[in-house]
């Protein structure tokens, strides 16, 4: 968990797991702002040791509040959840939080999408690896704040392959949140290791191919961002 200095709040959330073809394998299940000047974020790791960082963003304005919507995923089950900001509001940034009913067994529910699906909605989408039932949550922090215009970069993974599609906002704006996906239609599960803003125009998303796919087949990864 990292917090924000006094008189300061979360506006944009980041995070980075450490992830490695051959070492650490730190798979982002949640990041979420618990009060406004704290962000915290929860991973699963599945390799040799790495870090988890939370990486926020710390401004005055604009103030943002919390809109959250769930659903239940069953064994196995993949499942999406939009939550939708309320009138007169946008989206200053989103958040997820993938989990288990029981939290201490491995594999959890993986987040594999989390993306602005309309003026004022954010979905995200997961799937549970599991044979407990699990919550899929979608989190938008809402708030008075100026329009953005979306770039996105795809790249293609094979199975259990690693790696980074980085989105580049326009000359003259900024990264004001991020999102990704996978492409549809493609096979494939998306595991993330990070979601983080590089400099101040880029956004790189960083995954893994986490499902078995037929010899060949490929999987679309999109970094997204949302530029102002």
């Amino acid at each position: 968990m990292v917090k924000c200095p006094k008189g300061q709040r979360v506006v944009a959330a980041d995070v980075h797991g450490d992830a490695a073809v051959s070492g650490p394998r730190v798979v982002v299940s949640t990041l979420v702002r618990p009060t406004a000047r704290k962000l915290s974020t929860q991973a699963w790791n599945f390799g040799d040791p790495g870090e988890l960082t939370a990486i926020a963003r710390c401004k005055k304005r604009p103030k943002a509040r919390q809109v959250s919507e769930s659903t239940t995923l069953e064994q196995f089950e993949e499942d999406s959840v939009t939550v939708r900001c309320p009138k007169g509001k946008r989206i200053v940034f989103g958040g997820f939080r993938g989990e288990r009913e029981d939290a201490f067994s491995a594999p959890g529910v993986f987040v594999t999408a989390a993306r602005r699906t309309g003026a004022r909605a954010w979905t995200v989408e997961g799937s549970n690896a599991g044979d407990l039932p699990g919550e899929l949550r979608a989190l938008a922090y809402c708030g008075k704040t100026g329009k953005t215009k979306t770039r996105t970069d795809t790249i293609s993974l094979g199975q259990f392959e690693l790696g980074s599609a980085e989105a580049v906002c326009p000359r003259g704006t900024k990264v004001r949140y991020g999102g990704f996906e996978k492409v549809a239609g493609t096979p494939g599960r998306v595991e993330l290791h990070a979601l983080e803003r590089r400099g101040g125009r880029r956004l790189r998303v960083t995954a893994s191919e986490g499902f078995y796919l037929l010899p060949g087949a490929e999987m679309g990864l999109t970094a997204i961002a949302y530029c102002r």
